[in-house]
């Protein structure tokens, strides 16, 4: 007696026209990266840190992932996009007050200090 072929199984590829099914875009729990706080989760050492939300140029944006990525490969041990942006941040804060304040850190200022919009 002859075997009867089996069945087909549904493939996620049709074949014939080359398609894929919708793909699911995944979360993005960086919120630099997310640019919104509605789908990042709190990183476990929040405690003391404060979400900081900026506008930046769509081109600059994509070369500060770039470098994030360029140094993350060459053992920059930053791994995530926001550990990154403190880090340069900060290196930004320090010359300015290199700059203007004889190398002194100077005290925070608490939120609402900073007008909103730009200055002058």
């Amino acid at each position: 007696m002859k075997s009867q072929p089996k069945p087909k199984r549904p493939s996620n590829l049709d074949v014939g026209t080359m398609s894929t099914p919708a793909l699911k875009k995944a979360d993005v729990n960086d919120p630099i990266v997310a640019g919104s706080a509605s789908t990042a989760r709190p990183a476990s050492n929040a405690g003391n840190q404060k979400k900081f939300t900026i506008r930046l140029d769509q081109e600059l944006l994509g070369r500060i992932r770039a470098a994030y990525l360029a140094d993350a490969a060459n053992g920059s041990g930053l791994n995530t996009l926001s550990k990154w942006a403190a880090h340069q941040l900060e290196k930004a804060v320090e010359e300015s007050e290199q700059r203007t304040n004889d190398g002194q850190p100077r005290p925070p200022l608490d939120p609402g200090i900073i007008p909103t919009g730009p200055l002058g």
